[in-house]
């Protein structure tokens, strides 16, 4: 289907996106790991499909931030938000509980499978609940609604086969879409959150003991709502860290429901290494390591 006014126009009025606008060729994208392995799939869409998207997305930014209805914890994929927005804040934070002569337990939680998990009539209700309605709403109904995909390696197409879930990743939406679906997961947690995209902390000073029950409480509450939304964490991925300058580190027991989380010495948060102490060392090790790695590399 060729591009011209009427067609956008015609599509923007009826809320229908052609069928062919809603196939996408997956591209899959090596992050890390063995390298037969690749774990990020990126759709690569129709060009006519990504301008309509462009003009629903200024739409729904603009109604998002005229009712302040994204939580600001959230960091990912927002102008005038990034990594190191939220890097500042949080260290800031951890910092100042040290200075305080305290210590502060971080809960880290990976999603599984993040963007491909979301339900799509989850989502489209919960866009009629955030006043995304009419014409806009039939729209991304329609733009979720039976959409295919095939893997495209080396010139080479596999069969096309149905979507099911998910918001697709490459798309101008599915960032979007995707921040509207995790939004409420802030709601009803003591603790500080902080979010990016679907990298989400819980943390909390610990003072005494009861500031673990809170924090255990806390994460009781996320896991219940990747229940309830359908977005399940990675039990092995989820970590805690405690950051203290105590010579005797705290025995420390949390559970994401029956499963232990494991304790860390140090993590490697929105590309900075944070380590248990709260200090630089680890961190500009692995920097410098990953230079010289580099540099050997590109040297005769």
């Amino acid at each position: 289907m060729r591009l011209t006014g009427r067609s956008v126009n015609q599509s923007l009025s009826t809320g229908i996106v052609p069928v062919d606008w809603r196939l996408a060729n997956i591209f899959p994208l090596y992050k890390k790991g063995p390298r037969d392995l690749a774990e990020k799939p990126i759709s690569l869409t129709s060009v006519c499909s990504k301008i309509l998207e462009h003009i629903v997305y200024s739409g729904i930014s603009n109604h998002l931030e005229n009712n302040h209805i994204l939580a600001p914890r959230q960091h990912g994929f927002r102008p005038g938000f990034s990594c190191e927005t939220q890097l500042v804040l949080a260290i800031d934070d951890w910092a100042r509980t040290l200075d305080r002569g305290h210590e502060t337990d971080i809960a880290i939680f990976d999603f599984s499978k993040a963007f491909h998990s979301i339900p799509h009539h989850r989502l489209i209700t919960k866009l009629d609940y955030y006043g995304i309605r009419g014409n806009t709403h039939q729209w991304i109904t329609s733009f979720l609604s039976d959409r295919s995909q095939c893997v495209l390696i080396n010139a080479t197409c596999s069969p096309p086969l149905p979507v099911i879930s998910g918001v697709p990743q490459g798309t101008v939406l599915g960032p979007l879409l995707f921040l509207l679906y995790i939004n409420d997961i802030t709601d009803n947690v003591f603790s500080e959150i902080r979010l990016f995209a679907d990298d989400c902390i819980l943390y909390r000073p610990i003072i005494s003991l009861a500031d673990r029950a809170i924090l255990q409480k806390d994460i009781n509450t996320l896991y219940n709502w990747s229940q309830t939304w359908q977005m399940c964490f990675n039990a092995k991925k989820c970590h805690i860290l405690n950051i203290s300058r105590k010579r005797q580190k705290p025995c420390l027991h949390y559970q994401l429901r029956q499963e232990a989380l494991s304790v860390v010495d140090s993590y490697p948060y929105l590309g900075v290494t944070i380590s248990s102490d709260l200090h630089w060392h680890e961190h500009i090790n692995n920097i410098s390591a990953k230079a010289t790695r580099t540099l050997n590399f590109c040297s005769p």
